[in-house]
């Protein structure tokens, strides 16, 4: 068991800092590429359908954008005047975050592509904007699940870091859920 311990809390990255944040911001850039080409799908598709795309998409505005860049400096600050471990979860957790967003936005791209072609599916479902949060906040808290285990499994604090960022990012998906059916 002390070899476990020992193992976790001495974890690094394999790269640098300036790597580390050349690869969160290849992959933010990757991240809203992809976020551009899934709007245009879903909205090429019929099959499925938010009440209200527009709050769903606030994520992808200037401002938002800005502040999502504010908050990666922060965290890479405050990684970096932690060191250690601290840096390992923090910064390496916010690389796994934003890879495994990365992933489930190319899900959702390929599934919306897909939905686009003749005779892919029958009907509509319209997610009621609290829904559509909910459902977000579904798989983001799956990823930070999967994220925890593997990095219990593995003994690493980026992935544990990753479970992190994810659980936070489900958990702010379920304030906005219920934000939204509050409103009149």
């Amino acid at each position: 068991m002390d070899s476990y311990a020992t193992s976790l809390l001495e974890s690094q990255l394999p790269f640098g800092t300036s790597i580390a944040a050349l690869a969160w911001a290849a992959l933010f850039v990757a991240n809203h590429r992809v976020i551009r080409s899934l709007r245009a799908a879903n909205d090429a598709q019929r099959s499925i359908a938010a009440e209200n795309w527009s709050v769903l998409r606030r994520g992808s505005e200037p401002k938002h954008i800005v502040i999502q860049i504010i908050f990666a400096g922060f965290v890479f600050l405050f990684g970096l005047i932690l060191g250690g471990g601290a840096y390992v979860f923090f910064v390496g957790g916010l690389i796994v975050a934003i890879a495994y967003m990365l992933a489930l936005n190319l899900q959702g791209l390929l599934s919306a592509r897909a939905l686009a072609q003749p005779n892919a599916a029958t009907g509509t479902l319209t997610f009621s904007t609290a829904s559509a949060f909910r459902h977000m906040a579904h798989r983001a808290a799956g990823g930070a699940f999967a994220s925890f285990v593997v990095g219990l499994l593995l003994a690493h604090l980026a992935l544990l870091g990753g479970a992190f960022f994810l659980a936070s990012t489900a958990a702010g998906c379920l304030r906005r859920a219920r934000n939204v059916r509050a409103q009149p």
